[in-house]
């Protein structure tokens, strides 16, 4: 999307109602915006304007970096990335395996974010150890629900807050596809920076609408509105070149920057604000040294 053309849709919707519940947001996501066409960043842009709270803006975030990565994704499906298992996400530690005609999938998963309420999910398999010991993955897409799938709910500190997420189980459950090319450098690696990326837009779009309630003066709503612009960018490049690599780096750092001082400030917020967004907790944290190892590696290419 052009950049003007959100920052017009953004000062549009100012003051329209929006979700604060997660519910019916997913159901706005599942109809309302079933029509958009299935594109990554207008599926982020306008989910992001119906959102009005934390947890909804990072629904909007987590569901278009996973159609950024699956972009034949049905245009009115709620999606799930399943990779991590009981020992982590490593490719190593995927023990899910692939039938051998490639038409069932069997073992477990743990954080299905989104899973619960999902049409489709996407599940990383192993086809089994090459000559050299590596594990070989694929994604799968999984129609859900299905019989042959158990949702383990997850005990309260394990959940993340308002966002739908549980364990999974597969028990030779029907694969609907297997996704061509290597799982873990075309999905698996590239989807916490996009999603870390995807989220932190959202979440800034979603803030930016809501004006004065955020108790932001004017000029720090227009270091808001330069951190979308400048996130509108890294999200419409690849992020993998030493360069985007460096102007996102500095777009995440920016962004943790900007949401500690409107922690510092939430006291001046609409009273209204306070249950559906919690600007003290710190965002970003996650997956922080991987970010860190890609900053060092692209000035290093850079030279």
């Amino acid at each position: 999307m052009d950049i003007s053309e959100v920052i017009e849709l953004v000062a549009a919707s100012a003051d329209q109602p929006g979700e604060t519940e997660v519910g019916p947001f997913i159901e706005v996501l599942r109809t309302d915006l079933s029509h958009l066409p299935v594109n990554d960043i207008v599926r982020l842009v306008h989910g992001a304007l119906r959102a009005d709270s934390q947890a909804t803006a990072g629904i909007a975030g987590h569901q278009a970096a996973i159609r950024r990565l699956f972009p034949n994704t049905e245009s009115d499906a709620i999606t799930a990335f399943c990779v991590s298992e009981a020992r982590g996400p490593h490719p190593r530690y995927i023990e899910t395996s692939l039938s051998d005609d490639q038409s069932t999938i069997t073992g477990k998963k743990m954080w299905g974010t989104m899973a619960p309420p999902a049409s489709t999910l996407y599940v990383a398999a192993s086809t089994g150890v090459d000559a050299d010991g590596n594990n070989q993955l694929v994604m799968t897409a999984i129609n859900f629900p299905q019989e042959s799938v158990t949702q383990i709910a997850l005990p309260k500190e394990r959940q993340a807050g308002e966002i739908p997420i549980c364990d999974l189980e597969f028990n030779a459950t029907a694969v609907a596809e297997v996704i061509p090319g290597d799982a873990y450098s075309l999905y698996i690696k590239p989807f916490r920076l996009i999603e870390d990326v995807f989220s932190t837009l959202a979440t800034q779009i979603a803030l930016f609408r809501l004006g004065e309630r955020t108790g932001l003066d004017q000029s720090q709503r227009e270091d808001l509105l330069a951190l979308i612009v400048q996130g509108l960018v890294v999200a419409e490049g690849q992020m993998n070149r030493p360069h985007e690599i460096l102007l996102l780096t500095s777009y995440l750092r920016a962004s943790q920057a900007h949401w500690g001082l409107l922690a510092a400030q939430w006291h001046r917020a609409d009273p209204s604000l306070f249950k559906s967004w919690q600007p003290q907790r710190m965002i970003l944290t996650v997956a922080a040294r991987a970010r860190e190892q890609r900053r060092t590696n692209a000035w290093a290419e850079i030279g």
